[in-house]
């Protein structure tokens, strides 16, 4: 599986999109799956901009997701991003256990393990700060000054999800990066990058506390990050002396900047390894073009199209649940749902009992299933079931799924708003779009299996 991870997005898909969509007609390859590593910013229409936590002067009058979310444009490229510190939060609030934002475009919520084509997948969103770590989650729509900055601050209760998990996990993606990871790696070269972190790496304070521990716990093979703009490797040696981490964080989308990493993937004897067959050549020209015209990405996508028709057998990805990780959300489920104005989850999270992982798979019959290298995995749904701009209807999805309750994360106001907000968009935004968009994709992402 070849794998484009990639920095701060910034809202720059297009400079993505079309970097990637170069890189593969110019070194011959298809890339299978995007990681994007926080700083997403979902902006579906100019409102969404009142919860983006950045100063004004960056906030952009046509955001390029926006032509992503109407339909205007199509991601070719599977699609996975983690919530950052600079993002929409009254879009990732709604899907607070994922969902799509877009055609092809899947935000992993606030926490999650997913599977994808055998790969094991953790995620958590946002950024650590010491003071809201063990507070609820009590900020709502309309944002102030204060609540849209605490609103992407990590909570305890994610971490101990995550750090219950007893399954291995192939890669973790987090923004901010694991605390002391940079001691791992050229801590020269970093320092001649960036000499403003010496302070912090000489106090040890330069990363999160928090997904140290989950490093040392969990044991992933890689563990992609972003957030301080710059490109870093490290490789972080466990205590047992047998495994190992392979750390890399990337830059922030922009031109002359070291955004983008192509990462060929397999699965041998159940751990990821790296392929080097793959490795791309420098663009012909710099990826800083942004200014291609969409027909000629366009005409560009068709010639690869009619290449690539020509393989022996093209395999599909799908984005399926994981069993782990449903079950643990089945047993503490109502620990985020308690109302109450103290702090919360003070307490230790429960591992799934044997009754709670019958419940999760006996749910996961109801669903399609799909065999890969003879294992077999239950997708999540598509884009359009139900429809990716509902996002309402996507978290009740998954809540029915597994028979849980509303999220106590929500005030009435906020509700009210948020329905009225879906009356709006479906009124404001070319139904023949999106429509489109699921006339076309009758072969692509799981929308054949309704």
């Amino acid at each position: 599986m070849i794998v484009a991870v990639v920095g701060c997005t910034h809202g720059e898909l297009d400079l993505v999109y079309n970097s990637l969509y170069r890189l593969e007609e110019e070194n011959n390859f298809k890339v299978n799956l995007l990681i994007c590593c926080g700083d997403f910013q979902s902006i579906r229409y100019n409102l969404d901009n009142d919860s983006l936590n950045v100063p004004n002067k960056y906030k952009k009058e046509e955001n390029d997701f926006t032509k992503y979310f109407t339909g205007e444009k199509k991601a070719k490229i599977l699609t996975i991003f983690i919530g950052g510190n600079h993002e929409a939060m009254n879009v990732l609030k709604q899907l607070y256990y994922g969902g799509w934002v877009a055609p092809n475009i899947y935000y992993l919520g606030y926490s999650n393990v997913l599977n994808i084509n055998g790969i094991r997948i953790g995620s958590l969103s946002g950024i650590y700060k010491k003071y809201n770590f063990y507070k609820k989650y009590d900020e709502c729509y309309p944002y102030n000054d204060i609540s849209k900055v605490s609103a992407y601050h990590i909570r305890k209760y994610e971490i101990e999800k995550l750090k219950i998990l007893k399954n291995k996990l192939d890669i973790i993606v987090t923004h901010d990066w694991p605390n002391n990871i940079e001691k791992h790696g050229d801590l020269n070269e970093l320092l001649k990058r960036k000499p403003f972190f010496k302070t912090e790496i000489l106090s040890s304070t330069l990363g999160n506390p928090q997904t140290e521990i989950l490093l040392n716990k969990l044991k992933p093979n890689f563990w992609f990050a972003a957030h301080l703009h710059v490109k870093y490797s490290s490789i972080y040696i466990h205590s047992d002396k047998i495994n190992y981490t392979k750390f890399l964080s990337l830059d922030k989308a922009e031109p002359h900047r070291h955004f983008i990493q192509i990462l060929n993937f397999e699965k041998v004897e159940n751990c990821l390894r790296l392929k080097t067959d793959h490795i791309p050549k420098p663009l012909e020209s710099a990826p800083q073009n942004v200014d291609t015209p969409s027909g000629e990405v366009e005409k560009d996508e068709a010639e690869r199209g009619d290449a690539e028709k020509g393989e022996a057998e093209k395999e599909n990805y799908y984005l399926c649940y994981d069993m782990e990780w449903l079950a643990i959300i089945k047993a503490n489920h109502h620990l985020i749902s308690i109302n109450s104005d103290k702090d919360y989850n003070l307490e230790e999270l429960a591992y799934p009992t044997n009754d709670d992982f019958e419940f999760v798979k006996e749910k996961l019959k109801k669903l399609k299933q799909i065999s890969i290298n003879g294992k077999q995995y239950y997708p999540i749904h598509g884009y359009n079931i139900p429809n990716y701009k509902n996002l309402i209807e996507q978290r009740k999805y998954f809540l029915n799924l597994l028979d849980l309750e509303e999220l106590n994360i929500y005030n009435d106001y906020e509700l009210n708003f948020f329905n009225e907000e879906l009356k709006k968009l479906n009124q404001e935004i070319p139904q023949e779009n999106s429509q489109n968009l699921v006339e076309q994709e009758k072969d692509s992402y799981l929308d054949e299996q309704n």
